[in-house]
């Protein structure tokens, strides 16, 4: 009898494994990569390593020309940085403390192709014990104060600033007294900035009159207790092809800005989520496709979906692999998703998602040569990325030796399972 039962706990354990195995098998292929260093001194570097040198932000310039922007440690400045990606190369670096003092990470660049101008935006680690922060890139759970207010240390306010060239950086001024910047859009018919504060407030700042203002908190304080509630939010702003600026707010729903009355309005449609995981869910990236379709990935789950803002629904294209979190995503014109999917914990993975054919394929850590420095490199974690010429994916590592890595993209992706529709 004893013996029975322990062959089918030994044969249910077996199936146990093959079941867990099977439903998350992914196809690994090594793509063939080239990076280059910001982290090192030398010809192709000037970035102390000791700075921290994260890439947090990237935006394609004029042609080939890319700039880059860093997260540093508490204390220490971020960095700008300038590239070519023909050249596959980045070869001029700047310290943004020579022109804004006290600032930490870049977190947004956007380029305006009128005016050839890049515009851009920092907010600064926590210090003391003023919010805990959390594991989604150190969002804030805006939970609770500390009960002993002299412990409360604001970190200094972020910034926007502009720049034609990284040695002439402009400052715009303090976003909003008090707060940081997670990112924002640049948004021309009113010559202003929308953008999202690290403690969920909306703000815009007027080009001009520079000028700004909070016109929605999306974390109001609880009458009862005076604390602000657990609630999460998208970190992302996107402006759609009709010139609607889209947001995610609480449970994951889709909001869209009102730019004549500043105010916002909620639609009822929904971020895809893990079931009783909604009050965490919000937008980490996003992108929008040339059919003015919008892919973008959650932070909580590391769920890819797409949003139709015409006909206002929003499709779960599932989980690419196990972990949490999508930093980065960009879409070409052959119907082809490249996504950073994981967090710092679990190791980002470089993935790719075929839109016509409904198969992911998994490719694995990036695993790439740097010429300049004569070694290869596994890079564990990335942030933002870019597509140049539906040809070249530019991915930024946000480590502490950070990478800027070009890996070169096709036209298909191998065959795979099907999702189930």
């Amino acid at each position: 009898m004893k013996k029975t039962i322990n062959k089918k706990i030994i044969f249910l354990f077996a199936m146990g494994l093959y079941t867990l195995a099977a439903g998350q098998s992914y196809f690994y292929l090594e793509k063939e990569m080239v990076g280059t260093t910001i982290g090192h001194r030398g010809k192709y570097a000037a970035i102390p390593r000791n700075e921290n040198t994260g890439v947090h932000a990237l935006v394609l310039s004029k042609g080939n020309i890319f700039y880059g922007g860093t997260q540093a440690m508490t204390g220490r400045s971020a960095w700008l940085f300038e590239g070519d990606v023909e050249k596959k190369d980045v070869y001029k670096v700047s310290c943004l403390k020579d022109k804004i003092s006290g600032q930490s990470i870049i977190t947004c660049l956007e380029y305006d192709a009128a005016t050839s101008t890049v515009y851009g935006s920092t907010r600064n680690l926590r210090q003391g014990v003023w919010l805990p922060e959390f594991d989604f890139q150190e969002v804030t759970t805006n939970y609770s104060r500390d009960a002993n207010k002299e412990k409360d240390v604001r970190p200094p306010a972020g910034h926007l600033f502009t720049f034609t060239s990284i040695e002439k950086v402009i400052d715009l001024g303090v976003a909003q007294e008090g707060e940081g910047v997670y990112s924002f859009v640049l948004y021309k018919p009113v010559n202003a900035i929308y953008g999202i504060t690290d403690h969920w407030k909306l703000f815009k700042f007027d080009l001009k009159t520079k000028k700004s203002k909070i016109f929605v908190d999306l974390s109001p304080e609880d009458p009862v207790d005076g604390r602000s509630r657990f609630r999460f939010f998208g970190e992302k702003l996107i402006v759609d092809n009709k010139g609607n600026i889209w947001g995610t707010g609480l449970n994951g729903q889709f909001f869209t800005i009102d730019v004549q009355k500043d105010s916002m309005q909620y639609h009822e449609v929904f971020l895809p989520s893990i079931r009783g995981r909604e009050q965490i869910g919000g937008v980490q990236s996003w992108v929008l496709a040339s059919d003015g379709t919008i892919y973008g990935g959650t932070r909580a789950d590391g769920i890819l979906f797409s949003f139709d803002p015409e006909k206002k629904t929003c499709k779960n294209f599932g989980k690419p692999n196990y972990s949490s979190g999508m930093p980065g995503i960009s879409v070409n014109k052959f119907g082809l998703l490249y996504m950073l999917a994981g967090t710092r914990d679990d190791k980002v993975h470089f993935m790719g998602f075929d839109l016509n054919g409904h198969n992911y394929i998994d490719f694995g850590i990036p695993h790439f040569n740097v010429p300049a420095a004569s070694y290869w490199w596994r890079a564990y974690q990335l942030g933002p990325c870019f597509l140049y010429k539906d040809s070249v994916l530019v991915i930024g590592e946000d480590d502490r030796d950070g990478h800027v890595l070009f890996v070169a993209t096709e036209r298909k992706l191998p065959k795979q399972q099907r999702l189930q529709e």
